[in-house]
């Protein structure tokens, strides 16, 4: 089949990722496939040299001018490409995508991304995924939370399909462990890392050899670094900034910790399992975080907002060694759970239609 993704960019972005491991995968089993970029920016990801990029570029960076140039585009390549399906990542790109070809008939689908019911997006912007969805053949949700945003009508065209996890390309650190805990992602209110940072300044009252790794970057950086100042931890809270090795620069640390208020499934988290770290992550809507970690059993679960009880988590898999390695040992089994293989077959259901 002839697959057309399409996205903003291939930017450090968590659905940026997500497709691009979704595209590789369909044109690994030996689909026509070519992805579709309608922001030109930096490109962070790599994409299979199967499968072919065309990036939109813009004569003038005036919005009102960009948005029909963009609607044009999208139609006129889809009517060159004739693909048998599109697929479309977030929701602003999955309305102009919708808009753009409205009365072709090729296939449509459209991927919902993190949590709908966020209070991020304006009651403008819902009704107009509410009005343009109905017009999708399909809408793919992460989680089943996504999927109950959504009025009956639109749920019924909905399936849900996790996130690929990837094999590390790298062997997974299994000595003793640095006394690290890191985490991942921008550094947006979304995240919740005063959360974390409270979380981590309780912990490290017991445990003051350990030292909080922040990888990412974003509008809160400056509030961040006040804060830790104001909890006396600036010296044991470290900044990395976006990095593009973070698999690699967390391989040997003790905790994997993810604060977020909201989420769809965490590619961060995702991969910091694939890696054997233990994880504590909050259990968080659309239910992403619960779709992967069994608490207890390959990972911890905390309340969203629970500064307390991250803490307690922490200590937890710092003071017991068994505990830790048992965590870790089976946290590494989602690579085989959410196998490219698993999922990229669960997407070729949705793209064909077997999915209803």
């Amino acid at each position: 089949m002839k697959i057309l993704f399409i996205n903003a960019s291939l930017t450090d972005g968590g659905s940026e990722r997500a497709m691009t491991l979704v595209a590789n995968q369909m044109a690994a089993m030996g689909h026509d496939v070519t992805m579709l970029l309608i922001r030109d920016k930096e490109r962070t990801y790599k994409v299979s040299p199967l499968v072919e990029v065309i990036q939109l570029k813009y004569p003038s960076k005036n919005k009102l001018s960009i948005l029909p140039r963009r609607l044009y585009a999208i139609r006129r390549l889809v009517k060159e490409k004739g693909p048998d399906c599109i697929i479309s990542f977030m929701c602003d790109v999955n309305v102009m995508t919708l808009a753009a070809t409205m009365g072709l008939k090729t296939r449509k689908v459209v991927s919902e991304r993190a949590f709908p019911n966020s209070g991020e997006r304006s009651r403008f912007g819902t009704l107009l995924e509410h009005l343009f969805y109905r017009s999708a053949d399909a809408i793919v949700f992460q989680a089943p939370g996504a999927m109950d945003c959504f009025p009956a009508n639109l749920r019924r065209k909905g399936v849900v399909i996790p996130n690929i996890v990837q094999e590390p390309s790298f062997e997974p650190y299994v000595g003793e462990r640095t006394k690290r805990v890191v985490t991942a992602g921008r550094l947006t209110a979304q995240k919740n890392y005063p959360m974390l940072i409270k979380a981590f300044a309780r912990f490290s009252e017991g445990h003051p050899d350990y030292n909080l790794e922040v990888f990412g970057d974003g509008d809160q950086r400056v509030e961040l670094e006040a804060l830790t100042r104001e909890l006396g931890v600036v010296d044991r809270v470290i900044f990395e900034g976006y990095v593009s090795n973070v698999s690699e620069r967390i391989n040997d640390a003790s905790i994997f910790a993810m604060s977020s208020n909201y989420e769809g499934i965490s590619n961060a988290m995702a991969e910091a399992m694939a890696l054997g770290l233990p994880t504590v992550c909050t259990d968080c809507p659309v239910g992403g975080a619960a779709m992967m970690i069994e608490d207890g059993t390959n990972g911890v679960l905390v309340p969203v907002g629970d500064d307390v009880a991250l803490a307690k988590a922490m200590a937890r898999i710092a003071d017991d060694d068994a505990f830790a390695k048992s965590i870790s040992r089976k946290a590494r089994d989602v690579v085989n759970q959410f196998s490219a293989g698993k999922i990229g077959l669960m997407w070729e259901d949705a793209i064909r239609g077997n999915q209803q």
